[in-house]
């Protein structure tokens, strides 16, 4: 008789210590990189089989990280087990332990795995003697080690590296799958396991401080020339390090994706311009920022720039009159045709009229009359979802 059971875990415990490690890696000026460690260790507790380990970014204000290393120490342990026959007559029990972890995160392509499978027995136990606490109708196991590995893994290459930057937290998810068979020649049998696990995070930066690195870069700026198009200028240095200038952009502040290259200008006091356009009138707010890399993989940013792109409808946009004493309207001039909704929303919240019109390159929509008081307009421009918002006063 097979019996299949999933056993559970015990205790949780997250330690964080400092450590002075040493990694051999060099800055741009040729000095030594400054570790910076992270030490966690992680019991899991009662019934879980999966957790997040979260490590700090490295604020790139602070200077260049050259390497990211993760030492990870997996170890499983069989606490206990006991087996107790059931049946009348003298049984042949076996044990079987399979236990498989994995850890996944950034930088880590493919995950960290390790797996263990042992087996325990034959072991022979007499008949059911009532007795569920001793007896020699028990099998039992004592405590024992079935996995402990070392797995490390350094990265170097700057595009890894660039997403361990910024001022929130890496995150690594670590599964474990635990699978216990007890197997009895014949009859019934009762079946109980105690298993841990204990996993030991190793985290460490190799960092270049600001003041250790050619900048080659200077004056980022991010200047609206039009509706819809900004340009980035920067200046560099005439140094001798070689190194490209990514543009980033972003919609969020947090995520940004690369959109263009220029290469370094090997001159006195270059000058850099990139112009970027937005795209199918997606107005909103937009991030930017400039990544610097070097040839040997070092990377640097720039502080972030932020730039606002109106829709040019409501540039263009006006109610009439205002103030009035009951009736109004909507002016556009010289705007894209197109459907529009328009809400209006008393200073108290309230919601007192909403109505969708269609109009035209110059137009003049009129509204309901309006009891005294003050109001909100909102109007929305249904193709590129933009809105504004202007105050109506009603005498």
């Amino acid at each position: 008789m097979k019996t299949n059971y999933t056993p559970c875990f015990i205790l949780l415990l997250f330690l964080l210590a400092a450590s002075h490690t040493t990694i051999f890696a060099q800055c741009a000026n040729g000095s030594a990189a400054t570790p910076v460690m992270m030490d966690t260790t992680i019991r899991f507790s009662a019934g879980v089989t999966s957790t997040q380990v979260k490590f700090p970014q490295f604020d790139p204000e602070q200077g260049m990280v050259t390497c990211v290393k993760l030492t990870v120490t997996m170890t499983g342990v069989v606490d206990t087990v006991n087996m107790q026959n059931l049946s009348f007559t003298t049984q042949t029990a076996n044990f079987n332990y399979t236990r498989s972890d994995n850890m996944s995160g950034p930088g880590l392509t493919p995950s960290l795995t390790n797996s263990a499978t042992k087996n325990y027995g034959p072991y022979s136990v007499t008949a059911d003697d009532d007795d569920y606490t001793s007896g020699t109708d028990h099998a039992s196991i004592p405590r024992d080690t079935v996995l402990k590995k070392t797995v490390t893994r350094t990265l170097n290459d700057s595009v890894e590296i660039s997403q361990f930057y910024g001022h929130d937290s890496v995150t690594y998810n670590y599964n474990i799958d635990v699978k216990a068979v007890a197997t009895m020649t014949g009859g019934s049998s009762a079946f109980m396991i105690k298993t841990s696990a204990f996993v030991r995070f190793r985290f460490e930066y190799c960092t270049c401080p600001k003041v250790t690195l050619p900048i080659g870069l200077k004056n980022f700026t991010a200047t609206k020339t039009a509706a819809q198009t900004v340009n980035l200028s920067w200046e560099g240095e005439n140094d001798e390090y070689t190194y490209t200038y990514d543009v980033e952009v972003s919609r969020d502040g947090r995520s940004f994706s690369k959109v263009a290259t220029l290469d370094r200008k090997f001159t006195a006091n270059p000058g850099y311009l990139y112009s970027y356009a937005i795209a199918n009138n997606d107005f909103g707010r937009y991030f930017f920022r400039v990544r610097q890399h070097w040839i040997n993989g070092y990377v640097r940013y720039t502080p972030v720039k932020t730039v606002e792109f109106s829709n040019p409808i409501f540039a263009a946009t006006a109610l009439y009159p205002n103030p009035t004493t009951g009736r109004v309207g909507i002016k556009f001039i010289n705007v894209k045709p197109g459907r529009m909704l328009v809400q209006i929303s008393h200073a108290d919240g309230r919601q007192v009229a909403a109505k969708e019109i269609t109009v035209s390159q110059t137009d003049y929509q009129q509204l309901s009359p309006l009891a005294a008081g003050l109001y909100w307009v909102k109007i929305t421009d249904l193709e590129s979802k933009t809105s504004c918002v202007k105050q109506l006063l009603v005498q």
